[in-house]
């Protein structure tokens, strides 16, 4: 069955990167923001083989590795702003059997990513459900083939949940006249939450290929929002 996606992107340049934001919204209801990477190799990025990868013929050029950390905030108006609930999903057991715990998030606070307990996030309305009796929600599916733990706070946690507020707009520096916070983990204070938005963070730790040279191929990182009981049954019908 062929569906249709609406594609809404833009295109920025800094340094020797250009960076292409892009939404894609699915007609089965899903939606992926991505980030795509490309551009050319910093020349001046000479590294060695402990902490890049060759470049050309030999081993005479080296380029650094490094990361590529996105962040997406994202304001939840599921019927409504003020009736959304952050709820973090793990699973516990041994063998074949998993228990699953269902942690609300009632107050701001930072998470990180947990493949070993199966770990995933859904934002549901807590009053309006679909024609089965269940809560609405859209669930954050995380691409994370790396983390970065990198010296900047913010780059310690992976969701960040915290209440809409109009002065915190950027991860970090953001603007913090008038009291409002410098960074994401001045944001997240533990207040209850009223208005939901979540703070997405998605890395990639870009290790330079021979494909790279002279452009590097666009590389795509991001996550997916899925209905999760939005509808009663398959949108494919």
């Amino acid at each position: 069955m062929q569906g249709q996606s609406l594609v809404v992107y833009t295109i920025s340049h800094a340094g020797n990167d250009s960076y292409i934001q892009q939404w894609v919204f699915n007609d089965d209801g899903s939606i992926q923001p991505m980030l795509g990477v490309t551009g050319r190799l910093d020349a001046n990025q000479i590294s060695n083989s402990s902490t890049g990868r060759p470049l050309g013929v030999g081993n005479a050029r080296y380029a650094t590795s490094r990361f590529h950390t996105a962040y997406w905030r994202l304001n939840f108006d599921l019927g409504g702003s003020f009736n959304d609930l952050v709820e973090q999903f793990d699973y516990s057991g041994t063998g074949n059997i998993r228990t699953q715990t269902v942690s609300p998030l009632f107050n701001e606070s930072s998470r990180t990513v947990s493949p070993v307990s199966q770990r995933f996030w859904r934002v549901k309305d807590t009053l309006m459900t679909n024609a089965n009796g269940r809560n609405i929600s859209y669930q954050i599916v995380l691409q994370q083939a790396a983390v970065h733990r990198g010296s900047e706070a913010f780059t310690r946690s992976d969701v960040i949940v915290t209440t809409n507020k109009v002065c915190e707009q950027f991860v970090s520096r953001n603007p913090n006249s008038g009291g409002c916070g410098a960074d994401v983990t001045e944001f997240a204070n533990g207040e209850t939450v009223s208005d939901v938005v979540v703070w997405v963070g998605n890395t990639w730790h870009q290790v330079t290929r021979d494909e790279d040279e002279p452009y590097v191929p666009v590389h795509w990182q991001g996550m997916s929002l899925l209905p999760r009981d939005l509808m009663a049954t398959s949108p494919l019908q």
